[in-house]
């Protein structure tokens, strides 16, 4: 078996649907931004303030030990397909589910404090821009469902069918 990743633009709900994939499956759930911080000792805003690239180093170290590890429902952080290194790992891991989601529909429920490069004003509209092709190059399924109950449904039977 491999890894159940997901990948997708900030607040498109990876962390929600990855719970309740992990209940619904029984795996174990991994989330990269906790492991990144984890290794490097420093939260997530701590590394951004060291600059972007600062923040993709660690990332792509955390990456490296989730997919070494456990079969699992792994969530990646919105940005983690930008490196090429990462998006292969990803596509070798396991099956790659990219949650695309309307910009309009996140930005109705997005968080933005404790996201770096939407805090400051950034714009998701400009994420999704730049990362698009990368989202599709490096996922096996893009889902559109409305809710993540959902969205897990979905991904759940598409997992139950390849495993």
């Amino acid at each position: 078996m491999k890894k159940l990743i997901l990948i997708g633009l900030p607040g498109s709900g990876k962390t929600t649907v990855g719970g309740l994939l992990a209940r619904q499956l029984g795996l174990p759930f991994r989330d990269c931004d906790p492991q990144v911080e984890r290794l490097a000792e420093r939260t997530v805003a701590q590394l951004f303030s060291s600059g972007e690239e600062c923040f993709r180093r660690w990332e792509t170290a955390a990456l490296q030990a989730l997919c070494a590890g456990e079969d699992c429902v792994l969530v990646t952080g919105g940005g983690a397909v930008l490196r090429p290194e990462n998006r292969a790992l990803l596509r070798r891991s396991g099956v790659v589910f990219w949650l695309d989601r309307p910009v309009a529909d996140i930005e109705r429920t997005l968080e933005r404090a404790n996201r770096p490069l939407l805090a400051g004003g950034g714009s998701l509209e400009t994420l999704r821009r730049q990362r698009e092709a990368l989202y599709r190059i490096c996922a096996d399924y893009a889902i559109r469902e409305d809710t993540a109950q959902a969205a897990a449904e979905v991904i759940a039977a598409i997992w139950r069918e390849r495993v």
